[in-house]
């Protein structure tokens, strides 16, 4: 193999490792575009279907699950693709540019069939099936232009993004539901198609027809999900098995909460449909302003102990919940999410960077990617469907908040097993390193 062409298949980070602010906001686009669609589905399609199975929580539950049953599947295939797909537009795109499109479209159409059961389900499944192809590549894009020391603040910047579309889709979508509810659907369309075009022509992505990928489907990095479970199984140091079942505890929660607050605010708030999908708002924003400290703390006190810190500060919120006793408290719900926004901004930002460092090499990325997706959708399929259960036959639905404070519980002891994951240090940082311990003797 000559030298041009070992050059050629560098990563974009391993060409220019320097972090590109610029690039990076353009990625974050695609990320908008996947946010502000999930952010009003996640608000108004459980509305929609207690209109049609009036107080059938556990069935509701059960549907709101189809996307993360059909991407727990799908998505480690495409992400696995896409670390190997051959194409003049590089890996990642031809997936966003199929999927995306048809994504959009879909979209439109669940606020045409919301009043037919049969059919809105169709149509619910055809879209979760559509945002299940370019999920994966989608995030697996900003890895490969960003180099390991800087994926958690780049992983911020795109978390920002995705943020400012949930608090966009909360507040003019939430808005405009109210007044129209398919002008509310259209302005999410617009908004996607919007952001596909500015990254087509502001991300350009290697041209891979050329590459070889033998490098990550040699025996040991077989391809597919389940060979790298199972490969990772055997291995002697099981962080990232121990990391996959923190993801997956904490996502319990997060999906469940994702998934019923709609329902749970209008249910014990009594507010409206477009007033509690308003209530994701709180949670953007303080996402959005601790999305950067999460960056920084994870520097100063590693990701791990930043995930820790965030977890126990999601927990005592949803804990606080066991105060609110009716709709004269809407003000405590809202001081909840708040809190619970700056929690799991500590924990998202630097999760997946620490499935992305532990990939064995970095042609990888995305089937690590698609690890992360696994053990979320594995809990968003669980979370809904069993906190469904509870509230509809054990607890009821006013303790949603407090019983999902159990599986972060539980996250944080898969947590306090798993050592690695942190960004490797460069040769500057080393050197610094040995003189600031030679100049402490």
């Amino acid at each position: 193999m000559s030298e041009k062409s070992i050059i050629d298949q560098r990563e974009p980070w391993q060409k220019k490792p320097k972090f590109n602010w610029g690039k990076t906001l353009l990625i974050s686009f695609g990320f908008f575009a996947s946010s502000i669609a999930w952010s009003q589905y996640n608000s108004q399609i459980p509305i929609a279907l207690d209109v049609l199975l009036p107080s059938q929580y556990l069935l509701i539950g059960f549907i709101m699950t189809l996307d993360n049953i059909i991407g727990m599947f799908l998505q480690p295939i495409m992400g696995n693709l896409s670390d190997r797909t051959k194409s003049r537009f590089g890996r990642r795109m031809p997936f966003i540019l199929i999927g995306l499109p048809i994504s959009a479209g879909l979209f439109l159409l669940l606020a045409l069939t919301k009043n037919t059961l049969w059919l809105y389900i169709i149509v619910i499944f055809f879209f979760v099936t559509a945002m299940a192809i370019w999920r994966a590549p989608v995030v697996s894009m900003m890895p490969d232009f960003v180099s390991p020391q800087n994926r958690s603040k780049g992983n911020a910047l795109v978390n920002i993004f995705g943020g400012i579309a949930s608090a966009a889709a909360a507040f003019v979508g939430g808005i405009l539901i109210d007044k129209d509810y398919f002008i509310g659907f259209v302005f999410v369309v617009v908004a996607m198609i919007v952001a596909l075009i500015i990254l087509f022509f502001g991300v350009k992505e290697p041209d891979t027809r050329e590459w070889d990928f033998s490098e990550a489907l040699n025996k040991k990095n077989e391809a597919g999900i389940w060979n790298k479970i199972k490969e990772l199984v055997k291995e002697e140091e099981k962080s990232p098995i121990w990391m996959l079942i923190a993801i997956w505890a904490w996502f319990m929660t997060h999906q469940a909460i994702e998934s019923l607050l709609s329902l749970y605010a209008t249910k014990i708030i009594g507010v409206s449909d477009g007033e509690a999908q308003q209530l994701l708002l709180y949670v953007s924003i303080s996402f959005i302003i601790f999305a950067f400290v999460s960056s920084f703390l994870s520097k100063k006190l590693t990701r791990r102990t930043t995930i820790l810190i965030g977890l126990g500060i999601c927990i005592l919120s949803l804990v606080s919940a066991i105060f609110i006793k009716g709709p004269d408290q809407l003000w405590l719900l809202i001081a909840i999410l708040i809190v619970y926004g700056a929690g799991w901004a500590f924990i998202n930002i630097n999760s997946i960077a620490m499935m992305w460092d532990m990939a064995t090499t970095p042609k990888q990325i995305g089937t690590y990617t698609g690890l992360y997706y696994f053990a979320s959708f594995l809990a968003a399929v669980l979370g809904p469907i069993s906190l469904g259960y509870i509230m509809e036959y054990v607890a009821g639905l006013e303790y949603l908040l407090p019983v999902g404070a159990v599986f972060m519980l539980i996250a944080i002891i898969a947590m306090l097993f798993v050592k690695r994951g942190e960004p490797e240090l460069t040769e500057e940082q080393k050197s610094d390193l040995e003189k600031a311990k030679i100049d402490a003797k």
